[in-house]
């Protein structure tokens, strides 16, 4: 290739650069890669090869698109093409062996029920043929329903694809249902005819387990119109089933009050106890004494445990705290259905006649439901409190006795018991090792501190209970036995912080509720000086990441809280200006004394977890850039103000010093040494008022000249107007 040539592939070869950057970095940006490459004008010729490769780029951008768009396809058809082969070389021996399962379940159900037409009544055989029938039909049941959803599956997905294509929905199948109906039919069957049978008490919690799978399974398929229409007089099929269960259940743990197949009955309050349902005004909490009422007190199995020795024993403990748990479930998550009685819809009636307002009449409506209802789930609530208790009380080994510890402690919560519910919570936080459970009781311990109405601060009232039980300070450290203290006192300042949020109509950092903010940052300065999260270096075994992680979360929060209480509206109306100074000065320092933090890793560890925060950014670039100005500026301010109070005094002392200085310079020239003492004595005295008076001043301006030579010297302010301001004060 000769020199000429060279130079010519050399140039188009830099105009591809440029046009490459125009296209991919801006014009702007682009035209500073010009000076790198340009040698000399470009001719006509060039310049029009040139233009030509912006287009070049973008076709040969959409060619990179497309190549990669197709090789994922590719890379994906590939997949499921392996996974198709996969499946289809087992799917004949699985179906194989299913129809072999199935066509010796159905030769035993044949031989049974055979037996069973000789044999109706034998008090000894007949209830385990049936009982065994019953496994075998539910087996059946189950693997029908569990084909007919991979059946349904495939026929959806296929319709959904060819709605697609058609650009229209398509009808759908039904969802299939799970049928236990003959398996509950023979478990009817043994407890009707043979109630003396050994597993009596298995055939009512299969029972219950049958109705309550079938109920779940109703409730999930149930359309919106079904749900809609329900009324007390014709539930839907879920809450029937639903209700069926529980008696079963019932009959099971408290066979001296309930039987199995009765019409279920809806928890009940005694009369004289509905009264305590309503809310105490001050506290908030429920004012029912729970020892009057415990519904579920002096239960008696259908079977006593004392006829059980060894692993029969273990598993009828097992089944009991089941049935008791499930129960419990049950009740908590109840959700009745209420209508009002004629006389309630009587005095409605009478009172629309009254006022004529249709408007009243459905609100007032409206309301009534709801406190029926209202009223309803509160009973519930205590018939589940009831049911945990006995798994608490007489199951404690059991795999459910967390669990109901928990869901004893939130149901004390729901029904507004805080005080209880805290102690629940406590003791849950003590004896269980479910990191889950224990994550939410810490939440739920500030919640029901946060939640006491009759106190004013939700802080001290955790602090002195925690002080009152001795456990605010564990020397056992972060993994000791009252840890969790310290995390509900974190979570008790993270819901201040949640709750200061503005309203959605207001937006906005500045119009967070001061109140709250100031009652977190409370709470969060407290944590920021115990053991585990203070200033202090932490002993060798707690240098960890955790130690770390745990005061960086602090003190975020802490600077977050301080620059939004620097900018709050409600904080600039109605704090005194020093206050507000004072917050301002704080938010500045609290980040100059973390960039100072002699633990050099958890600054690296601090800037590694916040550096992307946005709100951090935010918060610290404005009291960087603004913080010491402004701080600078109160200290001038907060001067004046005192110099304008003290200014005649000031003047007056002024002219009485000149006034003895000069008094004091004529008599220099004579020897009346008691005169001269005498006024050296009067100046000396006036020159210490001077100095009193000047105090109230000076270190304001003092302070002021201190932040304003920072300020003029700091590279970040160079050629700024806070530097220009700086310089003029």
């Amino acid at each position: 290739m000769n020199g000429a040539a060279s130079m010519r592939v050399g140039r188009i070869l830099g105009g591809l650069v440029l046009a490459t950057s125009v296209f991919l970095l801006g014009p702007s940006q682009a035209a500073a890669q010009t000076n790198l490459v340009r040698s000399a004008p470009y001719s006509q010729t060039e310049l029009d090869e040139i233009a030509k490769l912006p287009g070049m780029a973008r076709i040969y951008q959409w060619g990179v698109q497309v190549f990669q768009a197709l090789t994922e396809h590719i890379i994906e058809r590939t997949y499921l093409n392996e996974k198709a082969k996969i499946k289809n070389a087992y799917l004949g021996d699985i179906e194989k062996s299913r129809r072999s399962t199935e066509a010796r379940r159905l030769e035993a159900v044949k031989e049974f029920e055979a037996w069973i037409k000789r044999h109706p009544s034998d008090k000894k055989w007949t209830p385990d043929v049936l009982f065994r029938l019953a496994e075998l039909y539910y087996e059946k049941a189950t693997v029908d329903f569990q084909y007919a959803q991979v059946q349904y599956q495939e026929t959806a997905t296929r319709i959904r694809r060819q709605s697609r294509k058609l650009g229209r929905e398509l009808p759908e199948p039904p969802e299939p249902e799970i049928d236990y109906t003959i398996p509950i039919s023979y478990y009817k069957r043994i407890i009707t005819e043979f109630p003396q049978y050994e597993n009596i008490d298995v055939a009512y919690y299969l029972l219950g387990y049958c109705l309550r799978e079938m109920s779940k399974q109703a409730e999930e398929t149930a359309s919106d119109q079904e749900i809609e229409n329900e009324t007390p007089g014709a539930p839907s099929k879920a809450r029937v089933l639903a209700a069926k269960a529980r008696q079963a259940f019932l009959a099971l743990v408290c066979a001296n009050r309930y039987k199995p197949l009765d019409p279920p009955t809806e928890p009940s309050m005694p009369p004289e106890l509905e009264s305590a349902l309503d809310t105490d005004e001050q506290t908030g909490e429920q004012k029912l004494d729970l020892s009057r009422f415990d519904p579920y007190k002096g239960c008696r199995p259908v079977v006593p445990l004392s006829k059980f020795t060894g692993m029969a024993l273990k598993k009828r403990r097992a089944l009991l705290s089941q049935a008791w748990f499930i129960l419990g479930e049950q009740h908590f998550d109840a959700e009745p259905i209420v209508t009002l009685t004629q006389q309630e819809k009587d005095q409605l009636k009478a009172e629309f006649y009254k006022h004529r307002s249709k408007e009243q009449y459905i609100n007032d409506y409206q309301r009534m439901l709801a406190e029926k209802k209202e009223r309803k789930i509160k009973t519930h609530n205590y018939y589940a409190i009831s049911a945990y208790t006995r798994v608490i009380q007489n199951f404690k080994k059991a795999e459910e006795y967390p669990d109901a510890l928990y869901k004893r402690a939130w149901t004390y919560f729901r029904v507004n018991m805080y005080k209880k519910a805290l102690d629940e919570f406590d003791r849950l936080l003590l004896e269980s090792k479910d990191e889950a459970l224990r994550d939410n009781a810490v939440r739920y311990v500030a919640l029901c501190a946060y939640y006491q109405r009759d106190q004013d601060d939700k802080f001290d009232y955790l602090l002195n209970h925690y002080k009152t039980k001795g456990w605010l300070h564990d020397p056992s450290g972060a993994k000791g036995k009252y840890s969790h203290v310290k995390r509900a006192f974190q979570e008790l300042a993270r819901i201040f912080y949640e709750d200061a949020a503005p309203p959605p109509d207001t937006p906005g950092p500045q119009n967070y509720r001061a109140t709250d903010l100031l009652s977190s940052l409370k709470v969060y300065q407290w944590i920021l000086h115990q053991a585990g999260f203070g200033p202090d270096r932490p002993g060798e075994t707690d240098l960890d990441w955790k130690y770390y992680k745990g005061r960086a979360e602090v003190q975020k929060t802490i600077i977050d809280i301080s620059y939004l209480l620097t900018i709050n509206n409600e904080v600039q109306k109605e704090w005194p200006r020093s206050k507000y100074h004072e917050a301002k000065r704080q938010a500045f320092n609290r980040f100059s004394t973390y960039q100072s933090s002699p633990h050099k890793d958890f600054a690296r560890k601090y800037e590694k977890m916040w550096g992307d925060d946005g709100k951090v950014k935010e918060a610290l670039s404005s009291l960087r850039q603004s913080s010491l100005a402004e701080v600078a500026n109160e200290y001038y301010i907060l001067g004046r103000r005192a110099w304008d109070a003290k200014q005649k005094q000031v003047n007056a002392l002024l002219k009485q010093i000149m006034a003895l200085v000069s008094h004091l310079s004529d008599l220099q020239g004579t020897n009346n040494q008691e005169a001269i003492a005498k006024t050296q004595q009067t100046l000396a005295q006036k020159r210490q008022e001077l100095a009193t008076a000047a105090k109230a001043y000076q270190r304001y301006f003092t302070q002021a000249v201190k932040s304003y030579d920072v300020v003029v010297t700091n590279p970040q302010f160079k050629d700024t107007m806070d530097a220009y301001k700086a310089l003029y004060f």
